[in-house]
């Protein structure tokens, strides 16, 4: 379906074959903080101040300047896509993928669960989801037509990061390159609480939010902000 499918998938070093794309956890930088240090309210979406980690880890990848804030994060990877997100750049997988979404008679296989979150703007139409969260619990969302986005679990929440040794071969990240540092830590969970358990656990920088603020992000992904 796209020509970035092999080289996002080697990348990303996501599981696509085991049923859980589970990212790795393990003791590191979110351990013992506080866990709204780690959390951007849907309010402020695209401008609310990033933790320091993850800003310091992001302008560090990107190499486009301060990315601070979830906007200066879409940027840098709008940037890095050469200005403009079709279809085609998702990260599609060929092979077997907990992350799957549905628009019409046509079902995307992806690295990343939110590359569902995106193709519903980029497609201005209705969108089912299925992912599993880091622990291997299943979540669906269902994104319609007017921007809406209806989950099960209820209180579903996502995260995004970084991976906290992400390097670039240029002075600038390639697509492959986004999707490896980016994809396995753009997560779905079942609740905040369970996002704040994992982000305590993982040595990866994240930030966690709501899934109406996850909307904000993929239109500024989508179209620009």
């Amino acid at each position: 379906m796209s020509n970035q499918t092999a080289g996002c998938c080697e990348q990303c070093g996501t599981a696509t074959n085991d049923g859980t794309g589970t990212a790795p956890v393990t003791d590191g930088a979110g351990a013992g903080e506080a866990a709204v240090d780690r959390w951007v309210d849907a309010e402020s979406a695209l401008s609310g101040p990033l933790p320091a980690d993850l800003a310091a880890a992001a302008s560090e990848f990107y190499g486009v300047g301060p990315v601070e804030t979830l906007g200066d994060f879409t940027d840098a990877t709008r940037t890095a896509a050469g200005g403009d997100i079709a279809v085609a750049d998702l990260c599609h997988v060929d092979g077997d993928t907990p992350h799957r979404a549905t628009a019409g008679d046509e079902t995307y296989r992806f690295a990343c669960f939110y590359d569902g979150v995106v193709l519903a703007r980029l497609r201005s139409g209705p969108v089912d989801v299925r992912t599993v969260s880091p622990a291997g619990e299943p979540i669906e969302l269902h994104l319609d037509a007017d921007g809406r986005v209806e989950a099960s679990p209820p209180d579903t929440v996502m995260s995004f990061g970084i991976a906290p040794d992400a390097t670039t071969a240029g002075a600038t990240p390639t697509p492959e390159e986004v999707y490896g540092a980016v994809c396995p830590w753009v997560r779905a969970f079942p609740s905040r609480e369970r996002y704040e358990a994992w982000a305590a656990g993982t040595d990866a920088p994240t930030v966690g939010l709501t899934l109406e603020a996850g909307l904000s992000v993929a239109a500024a992904l989508a179209d620009g902000h």
